[in-house]
């Protein structure tokens, strides 16, 4: 029996998983509960998970298989802090809390691939690594569990994750080389003196400094980084607490800079805080900057996509087109494993009618359950065929 047709006998199971999670999202490395289920889960199956100090102990690691290389496959499994408007039956049960990136999909379907391993066990000549991750959406779990090691012990040679896409005609989707872009998220805050909005010479403004550094930064896009290169500085969050007629003491911006090379993050990093600091200390505030992620571009490994795509095709090519995707602006922190390791990160695709109108990240979207069977299959036959050395 093929993995897929594996996949298609055990979507129920998986279904049940995935709406159990969606209806149970927690936050960041906040994992308590999901980390709980997907470990009673694997024990089912026959795992025995390893366990991680703090901020990583809500991750959850299992391997499989003998020594020889070694494939990670992973699936990020935090939600986001979204109130969710879809009116599904097994909508989330926690307020302001949502599976709106999917990664409750992810982990089903990484649940799956798990079983389906475990009763294939014999034909794995190698290791597979399987890595449920917190923290994605705050783009800096990876990192955490970079360092703590998770890429050793055994050796990984080869990591791969996938990435639900609810607005692209259902198929699976390869990107090449740099196929998401680096993010710098950082938080700039600007002390003042409060006073009356009528007194405004008897104060220090940070608001008003605050727009100065709003507009100045994109001079850096403008004038500064050339333009082949790409690039985007955004603010989300422009919080001056004050009043209608009163001059707060402190102003915080929230944003976000991206690219599609590292360079560009690297100069940008540089400008940021100096033409922040000259702007604030111009309108005489103090200026701090916090950092909230670093992270770099991920790259896809031109050879293995290839590879990886003809399993695709060979696997679910009967049933789902294969298609090139192109590179997107947004970010992911599987980009911390593609710095370290050759890597695939592929896109399922997920929508075949109006029922999938809205992207990630909002509060309306809707995932195509029927997409997580392939996905899984493609998992767990490239695992199987990079460790035979047939991929």
């Amino acid at each position: 029996m093929s993995f897929y047709e594996r996949a298609k006998e055990l979507q129920e199971e998986t279904v049940a998983n995935r709406r159990h999670l969606h209806q149970y999202p927690e936050l960041g490395y906040d994992q308590v509960e999901t980390s709980a289920y997907i470990r009673s889960k694997l024990e089912e199956y026959g795992y025995d998970p390893e366990t991680f100090e703090a901020p990583i102990e809500n991750s959850v690691v299992v391997n499989i298989g003998k020594p020889g290389k070694t494939i990670m496959l992973r699936a990020d499994i935090d939600a986001l802090p979204i109130q969710e408007d879809t009116g599904l039956e097994f909508s989330s049960k926690i307020d302001g809390k949502m599976h709106a990136c999917g990664h409750d999909i992810h982990t089903a379907q990484l649940l799956t691939v798990a079983r389906m391993l475990k009763e294939r066990e014999d034909e794995l000549e190698g290791t597979v690594k399987l890595l449920f991750q917190p923290a994605e959406e705050l783009l800096n779990g990876a990192e955490t569990l970079v360092k703590a090691g998770v890429l050793e012990n055994p050796k990984v040679d080869f990591a791969l994750a996938s990435h639900v896409w609810p607005i692209a005609p259902k198929g699976i989707g390869f990107m090449k080389d740099h196929s998401m872009s680096g993010a710098l998220n950082f938080k700039i805050t600007l002390i003042g003196k409060s006073t009356h909005g009528a007194m405004p010479s008897r104060g220090v403004d940070p608001v008003y400094a605050a727009t100065f550094i709003f507009n100045g930064l994109q001079s850096i896009l403008a004038r500064e980084v050339d333009f082949t290169s790409g690039g985007s500085i955004t603010f989300g969050k422009f919080d001056g607490n004050g009043a209608m007629n009163l001059i707060p003491d402190k102003a915080v911006l929230e944003g976000t800079a991206r690219s599609f090379t590292n360079e560009t993050l690297k100069y940008m990093k540089e400008r940021i805080p100096e033409i922040a600091e000259l702007l604030a200390k111009a309108f005489r505030c103090e200026m701090e900057i916090e950092w909230i992620a670093d992270v770099p571009v991920l790259f896809n490994d031109p050879e293995l996509v290839e590879r990886v795509r003809k399993v695709a095709e060979e696997t679910v090519g009967d049933a789902y087109e294969i298609f090139d995707f192109p590179q997107q602006n947004g970010s992911e922190d599987f980009a911390f494993f593609s710095k370290e390791v050759p890597s695939v990160y592929f896109i399922s695709a997920h929508k075949d009618s109006d029922l999938y109108q809205y992207n990630v990240h909002n509060s309306k979207v809707v995932m195509n359950e029927e997409m997580m069977a392939p996905t899984a299959a493609i998992f767990a036959q490239t695992a199987v065929d990079y460790l035979k050395g047939n991929l």
